[in-house]
């Protein structure tokens, strides 16, 4: 459990340390901007693999049982996960790794960024935190709880660099989206719209919700389903 618990921090540590403090700039002027990405990818590859074996290894020490209930709440909670995850990655987001260049584009904000303006980090977000209600041992609250306080913290932090490197550009995109789900819709800055969202990515998102119950139990060698 200690190396769980180690490789968490090193996990999460190392994605803030690199990727939302100021030694991020002075990496990429000493290594050019592809020279810092490769550092980062190497280093989130190795930390992510070391964190995968480290919970594999850790012993099992449950806090709640996980009955049929809390395995319907995930199933719930996955719903929006798997929506925010495919939509996100199936949408251009400005916010996205060397896609700053979406900031120009006066139409940006559509589809699922009317909803949030980091769809992707509330769908790992939300897939953490459905494992961690379905699993209920504390190996699974270390392990799936750094992934939840990457995906959300990390987001939160990125919005303050993203002012400091764009100004106006990011203020404008902020005016019109919200860090919250639905936050900037409630607060009458924006609408939802579904035409922009899309037949297509809405039944991709189903597909995969499916393949996720049909082959979860072959792929992890546990069932997804209430018992």
């Amino acid at each position: 459990m200690i190396w769980l618990i180690v490789a968490a921090v090193v996990f999460v540590g190392s994605h803030l340390l690199l990727a939302g403090t100021p030694l991020r700039g002075k990496l990429a002027i000493a290594l050019t901007e592809s020279g810092y990405l490769g550092l980062f990818s190497v280093t989130a590859a190795v930390a992510i693999v070391w964190l995968a074996w480290a919970y594999a290894v850790a012993p099992y020490q449950e806090l709640w049982a996980s009955g049929p209930w809390l395995k319907t709440l995930t199933w719930i909670v996955m719903i929006p996960a798997v929506f925010f995850f495919v939509l996100g990655f199936a949408t251009p987001n400005p916010t996205a790794v060397q896609a700053e260049r979406l900031f120009a584009e006066a139409d940006v904000v559509q589809g699922v960024l009317r909803i949030t303006r980091h769809p992707v980090m509330w769908g790992l977000g939300l897939w953490g935190i459905a494992h961690i209600i379905a699993n209920g041992d504390l190996a699974s609250v270390i392990f799936f709880g750094s992934l939840v306080l990457l995906a959300l913290g990390g987001a939160a932090n990125q919005q303050s660099r993203k002012r400091l490197l764009l100004g106006a550009s990011w203020d404008r995109f902020a005016a019109a989206t919200s860090y919250w789900p639905f936050g900037a819709i409630v607060a009458g800055r924006n609408k939802l719209v579904w035409s922009e969202i899309g037949l297509w990515r809405l039944l991709l998102a189903i597909v995969a919700y499916i393949a996720l119950v049909a082959f979860h139990q072959l792929v992890i060698g546990v069932s997804p389903m209430p018992q």
